[in-house]
C-alpha cells in the first residue's frame, strides 16, 4: 500500500525485509541511518530480536556526514567491524536519508569488497518501499552470489520463509512438519536458516517451494537455474500440504472462486488459506486482496491505498474480513461485516503483530468456524 494512512500504521519497510532475510545467517548487515530505522527494525519488524540478537548494525549517520557526503567514514566503520567479526558477507542497507542525498550504496559496497575481499552488497532501500520487495531482493542476491551447481541429492528448498513474513519462527516449523507429513523433505531455507550456508545445500535440491510472496523471484530463479520444479503455497493443513506435494509432482493447481469473505494480507498466504478452507473444511468464497507489493500475481485484487481498502471493505460485498486487527478501524458497520483477526508483524508490528497466531490446526479451525458462523 502507498500514500498517507489515517487509521492504519505504516507497514514494515523494505530495509526490514532485507535485514530479516539476513538475520539468521553468518553475514553482517549495516543499516545506513541515524539509528531511527535500526530501532524500528529491532523493535517492531524483527520477531527474533528479543530472544536472539544478530549482527545488525547502525552506521550512525550524522547531519554533517550527510551534508558533506563523507563516504570514507562509513567505509572505515564497516571495515573495522568486519575485521573483528569476519562475516561471510556484508549487506549495506539504505534508508530514507541516504535516498534523499543520493548515497551510492552499491558503489560503496564495491569499494568495501575490494578492500576486504568479503562479498558485499549495497541495497538502496528507501524506507518507503515495503518489506516484501526488500526481502525478495535479498533472497535473490544470495542465490546470484553464492549458488553453485552441485550434485542432485534430492529434497526441497524453501523460499519466502523469512520470520517477518511469517511473524516469527513458529509458522515455519509448522509448515516443515506438515510438508514432511506429505512426503516433502526440506533440506534448505533462504529465510530463517544459515542463509548463505543453506545456498550450498539448495544446489542439491530437486524442487523448490515458495511459502510467501517474498520468495517468488528467488524460487523462479532456482527453478530456472537448476531446472527443477517449483510450487507456491503455505501448507495451512494436511489438505493443502497434499495439494502442494501434487503441484511439485507436476499436477495442475486447482482454482477457487472469490466470494463474500475478504482476506487482506500477503497474497500467497491468502491463497493458501483459501485452498485449505476449501479442501479441508468445505468452505469456499474467499476473496484474496494483496496489500503489499503485488509480487506473486495470486490475488483477486491489489489494494493500493488505505482509502481503497476502506471502500472495498464497506462495499457491501463481504460478510466478513480476515485481516490484522488494525483493519477493524476501517469497518463502518460491524453488525454487517465481521472482523476475523489474523495479526501479522508486517502490518501491525508491536501493536498486534507480536501476538500473531500460529497457523496450526486449532487456529485454522477457528477461522473456519468464524466464517461458517458469520451472519449473512
Amino acid at each position: 500500500m502507498r500514500g498517507m494512512n489515517i487509521y492504519l500504521p505504516p507497514f514494515a519497510p523494505d530495509y526490514g525485509g532485507i535485514c530479516s532475510v539476513f538475520y539468521g545467517g553468518d553475514g553482517m548487515s549495516v543499516i545506513h541511518d541515524a539509528s531511527g530505522c535500526t530501532i524500528n527494525f529491532t523493535s517492531y519488524d524483527e520477531p527474533r530480536y528479543a530472544s536472539s540478537p544478530s549482527r545488525v548494525f547502525c552506521s550512525q549517520l550524522r547531519e554533517l556526514d550527510a551534508a558533506l557526503g563523507d563516504d570514507e567514514k562509513l567505509i572505515n566503520k564497516v571495515l573495522t567491524a568486519a575485521g573483528d567479526l569476519r562475516p561471510r558477507f556484508i549487506a549495506l542497507v539504505g534508508s530514507s536519508v541516504p535516498m534523499l542525498i543520493g548515497t551510492d550504496l552499491r558503489g560503496i559496497a564495491r569499494e568495501i569488497e575490494q578492500r576486504s575481499s568479503i562479498p558485499t552488497a549495497g541495497f538502496p532501500a528507501t524506507g518507503i518501499g515495503l518489506y516484501d520487495a526488500g526481502a525478495s531482493e535479498a533472497q535473490l542476491w544470495l542465490l546470484k552470489r553464492f549458488l553453485k551447481p552441485g550434485a542432485r541429492k534430492g529434497g526441497t528448498v524453501l523460499t519466502g520463509d523469512d520470520a517477518l513474513s511469517l511473524s516469527g519462527t513458529g509458522n515455519r516449523e509448522i509448515a516443515v512438519k506438515r510438508l514432511e507429513g506429505a512426503g516433502i523433505k526440506v533440506i534448505a531455507s533462504l529465510g530463517q536458516g544459515d542463509c548463505s550456508g543453506d545456498i550450498e545445500r539448495a544446489s542439491e535440491a530437486d524442487s523448490v517451494l515458495c511459502l510467501t510472496s517474498t520468495g517468488i523471484r528467488a524460487a523462479q530463479y532456482l527453478s530456472r537455474t537448476l531446472d527443477i520444479p517449483m510450487a507456491v503455497g503455505f501448507p495451512m493443513g494436511e489438505s493443502s500440504a497434499e495439494a502442494i506435494a501434487g503441484r511439485l509432482r507436476g499436477e495442475a493447481p486447482e482454482t477457487y472462486p472469490a466470494g463474500d469473505v475478504l482476506y487482506l494480507g500477503d497474497a500467497v498466504i491468502g491463497a493458501s488459506l483459501r485452498e485449505e478452507l476449501a479442501l479441508g473444511h468445505g468452505i469456499g468464497g474467499i476473496t484474496v486482496a494483496d496489500i503489499f507489493s503485488h509480487l506473486s500475481g495470486m490475488s483477486d485484487m491489489d489494494i493500493e491505498t488505505e482509502r481503497q481498502a476502506e471502500e472495498e471493505i464497506n462495499s457491501g460485498r463481504y460478510r466478513a474480513v480476515i485481516a490484522d486487527p488494525v483493519f477493524g478501524s476501517l469497518i463502518h458497520d460491524k453488525t454487517k461485516t465481521g472482523l476475523i483477526p489474523l495479526p501479522g508483524t508486517p502490518v501491525s508490528g508491536g501493536i498486534y503483530g507480536r501476538a500473531a497466531a500460529l497457523m496450526d490446526d486449532k487456529n485454522i479451525g477457528t477461522i473456519a468456524e468464524r466464517i461458517g458462523g458469520t451472519s449473512k
